[in-house]
């Protein structure tokens, strides 16, 4: 695995001793919080981000009303904005009696246990999901202000190896897009630097299941020393070794097996082809975006990689995406009271009865006829802690085929275009 990653990051050399396997990065995720933080930790968090993220901290009881909001902009978390808030944080005459009531360093059956007075939580490469990516000098500023405040990093690192930065260098799509590079180093790389034998910050939660395949449930996360051996000695580890021990059978025998590709595993050249059919897809979505896209109302910026692409209303024509994606879902017959489950949104039908002027073809939005269209996306609110995205969405383009998300954009644009 060591072997794979250094290859694949292109940046620092991995070491096998800073990885520990897990079973994924949603249930590592869980873990991290478990095996990290107090009930009195304080939650930082960029704004939007992954909208599952919120639910597992709310399932180790942290509220999301409680949470810090960091918003972002083109180059990631603003870290003007977390180190003000950091400052702000730790000023306050509160601080120190509540720093010096927080279990910070324990002695457990296994050994000394440490957890952080700071989590947080970031994708900082193709973010879930604005698909932005985190600057280096931005990096390497978190990692300094992780160290001085003592707040544990940890960076959803799934989409890193996601680039599609060869196959879009070759397409002009548009002079306002994003210059076309490669992903900066990992944040782990630089915690690691001034933590070669020490405790860390930083670390990076990292799947197979965005390379492979969704249901592989394994992954691993890379770490200082301290970070990696308070995991590794977790009762939940001691139990059962290997979170998966089939699954990881199975990828190491992709690391193993050449494929037809010379100098390439079998995993290696499975991830050329997913970046290759990936890269098709965004460009055939952003194709139709430039296209037909109302412009007056709409922007979005192209994504290097990942699997996502965000968009962002006029607030003064659409201040609620989710309100919008119900006006313009159909309801079929008798489904009086029934509730549609829309991309993990519900929408309840008999709260929302349609209006006299509306019908099975044509919904309302704020007084405007939209159609009826068959289409998912995300709306915005669901990433925002504190639902200040109303007027956004998340468009996936890796799923589908390239066909029917030519024809989903088109149906998107033609109902935005109803609401100039």
């Amino acid at each position: 695995l060591a072997d794979f990653l250094t290859t694949e990051y292109n940046d620092f050399p991995v070491d096998p001793n800073n990885l520990v396997l897990t079973s994924g990065a949603s249930q590592s995720f869980s873990n991290i919080i478990t095996f990290f933080t107090t009930p009195s930790t304080i939650i930082l968090i960029e704004n939007p981000t992954y909208f599952l993220s919120i639910r597992v901290l709310e399932d180790h009881g942290f509220s999301r009303s409680s949470f810090v909001t960091i918003p972002i902009d083109s180059e990631g978390i603003r870290t003007d904005f977390l180190e003000a808030c950091l400052i702000e944080l730790t000023s306050t005459p509160e601080w120190k009696e509540k720093l010096s009531s927080m279990p910070l360093r324990t002695q457990v059956s296994s050994g000394p246990w440490r957890r952080f007075p700071f989590l947080l939580y970031l994708v900082p490469t193709y973010s879930n999901p604005t698909g932005t990516t985190l600057s280096d000098l931005r990096r390497k500023q978190i990692v300094e202000l992780s160290h001085k405040y003592d707040v544990l990093v940890v960076c959803d690192d799934v989409y890193q190896m996601l680039d599609y930065v060869k196959e879009l260098s070759k397409v002009n799509l548009s002079s306002t897009l994003l210059e076309f590079v490669k992903p900066p180093a990992r944040m782990v790389a630089y915690d690691l630097l001034k933590n070669v034998h020490g405790f860390g910050n930083v670390i990076s939660n990292c799947t197979f299941s965005k390379l492979l395949a969704p249901g592989c449930r394994l992954g691993w996360i890379e770490a200082a020393p301290g970070l990696v051996d308070q995991f590794r000695r977790c009762g939940l580890l001691y139990s059962g070794g290997s979170p998966n021990h089939f699954m990881s059978g199975i990828v190491l025998s992709m690391l193993r097996t050449p494929s037809d590709v010379a100098g390439q595993n079998l995993l290696q050249s499975h991830i050329c082809n997913l970046k290759t059919t990936y890269a098709k897809n965004l460009l055939a979505v952003c194709h139709v975006l430039n296209e037909r896209l109302p412009k007056k109302i709409a922007t979005f910026s192209i994504p290097n990689g990942g699997f996502f692409l965000w968009i962002t209303l006029d607030e003064n024509i659409v201040s609620d995406t989710k309100e919008l994606l119900r006006a313009l879902t159909p309801i079929p017959e008798n489904s009086a009271g029934a509730t549609l489950v829309v991309d993990r949104v519900e929408v309840n039908t008999e709260a929302k009865r349609r209006p006299s002027d509306a019908g099975k073809d044509v919904g309302i939005y704020r007084g405007k006829l939209v159609p009826k269209v068959k289409i998912s996306f995300a709306p915005g609110n669901i990433f925002s802690p504190d639902r200040t995205a109303g007027n956004c969405l998340r468009l996936a383009f890796t799923y589908y085929s390239k066909a029917h998300l030519i024809e989903g954009i088109e149906r998107l644009c033609r109902v935005l275009n109803t609401l100039l």
